[in-house]
């Protein structure tokens, strides 16, 4: 009997490892991003942007020495498990010109752009020419600072180009777009030193409005046309070549996000109609060589679980290997409106949703803005009533053979401590 009971426990150790701390796989919230000088209406979080370390978040309407100048806010951990905060402004931000509207993260190095600045060059201010401002990481004695190196304007400086609308880096290459003149440009460099390449056009409406480049391919977005055009880079001949477009529906607002991570394009259409609910929303997943070689065909339509009219599924998103996140960041939560909730997806012989949660705060917009590195997610939200935040979700696995190898070791030792 004193041997049944010993077994007894053991196999509650087991069961307990198993069960206690995390009980299935989830994402826990493991910091909240707040501005230190933040008001109501600064339209932090807009913009998210993560490197796994570090945050960058938009504060478009912030104004600092002006309306609406706009600023950038950069955390990094401060090793005692919060984090450190800088300001990015630019030197010459001017009322109106809501720095922010474009970010991208790159090691020690932050760009933080707009379409809305006022550029003077040669003597002749052009209105909303737009730049993108390049920051940079400098230790200063003992001190951390994040310092303005680099000014960046479109090559052909012009009213209304709007360059700066996004930008986006990946090892030597750099692509910025310009919705007004439905332009995107390719420049080559690092760090703060960059030498325009070239520039691609489209007709396509907002051409421009997002960009994203993966190794020698890019995509430039013109989500009003419901384009995302595809290049790729030729190293004979130097420049990036079209390779195909891909299309929706610009009604749907095909392409108002979107990500390009190795043979995988996901492209959101927020404006979807789903099961009869207008702008519930959906996101589009294509593959490389899909239908053929160069050929980015559909392998899936994303949409949300519990499809909601006016839900805006597929708004933003992020992609990393095989795992992908997508919010609809006006969804409700029970009968709190416009919570916003984020999905999680991973691949195994196709896209499945393995996961879901929506924001902690009601009406908070939860998912405006999404960035994935590895396990972990950060999440801008958007309210005017809810506050400015930002949050870093971390994904918890669910115990697996080690956690039972554990468990079983443990029960071992109270068995043969009872056998004594």
């Amino acid at each position: 009997m004193k041997r049944f009971k010993s077994l007894i426990v053991a196999m509650f150790c087991v069961v307990a490892v198993l069960l206690t701390g995390q009980a299935l796989a989830e994402w826990v919230q493991v910091a909240t991003l707040t501005p230190s000088d933040g008001v109501m209406g600064d339209r932090f979080g807009y913009g998210a942007v993560y490197d796994g370390t570090r945050a960058l978040i938009a504060a478009q309407y912030h104004s600092v020495g002006g309306v609406a100048t706009g600023a950038a806010y950069l955390y990094e951990p401060d090793g005692e498990g919060g984090y450190d905060e800088y300001k990015l402004v630019p030197s010459d931000a001017g009322d109106g010109d809501q720095v922010g509207g474009a970010l991208f993260l790159s090691g020690d190095y932050a760009y933080v752009g707009t379409g809305k600045h006022d550029p003077t060059i040669g003597g002749t201010t052009y209105t909303d020419a737009g730049a993108v401002w390049v920051f940079q990481r400098q230790i200063v004695g003992s001190e951390v600072q994040w310092n303005q190196v680099a000014k960046i304007v479109a090559p052909t400086p012009a009213n209304s180009v709007k360059f700066g609308a996004s930008v986006t880096v990946d090892g030597g290459n750099m692509c910025i777009g310009s919705t007004g003149t439905k332009n995107a440009d390719f420049y080559q460099g690092s760090g703060s030193s960059w030498s325009w390449l070239q520039t691609v056009t489209s007709s396509a409406g907002s051409f421009g409005v997002a960009c994203d480049i993966d190794g020698d391919t890019a995509i430039v977005v013109g989500h009003t046309g419901g384009t995302v055009a595809v290049y790729d880079y030729d190293d004979v001949a130097e420049d990036w070549g079209s390779t195909t477009t891909v299309s929706g529906s610009g009604s749907a607002r095909f392409g108002i996000n979107a990500t390009l991570d190795g043979d995988n394009l996901v492209a959101g259409a927020d404006r979807t109609t789903v099961s009869g609910l207008s702008r519930a929303g959906a996101a589009y997943i294509h593959g490389r060589d899909q239908d053929g070689e160069d050929a980015w065909g559909q392998v899936a339509m994303l949409t949300s679980d519990d499809p909601q009219a006016n839900g805006y599924f597929g708004y933003a998103n992020s992609i990393d290997g095989n795992r992908l996140v997508i919010s609809a960041y006006c969804e409700d939560h029970g009968t709190d409106a416009d919570t916003g909730a984020v999905y999680v997806y991973e691949y195994g012989s196709s896209w499945t949703q393995v996961d879901k949660f929506f924001g902690p705060v009601a009406g908070e917009q939860f998912g405006v803005g999404v960035s994935l590195v590895g396990d972990n997610v950060l999440i801008g939200d958007y309210s005017a009533t809810a506050g400015n935040k930002a949050y870093i979700y971390h994904y918890v696995p669910e115990p697996g053979m080690m956690a039972l190898l554990i468990g079983l070791a443990w029960g071992g030792v109270l068995l043969r401590g009872h056998r004594r």
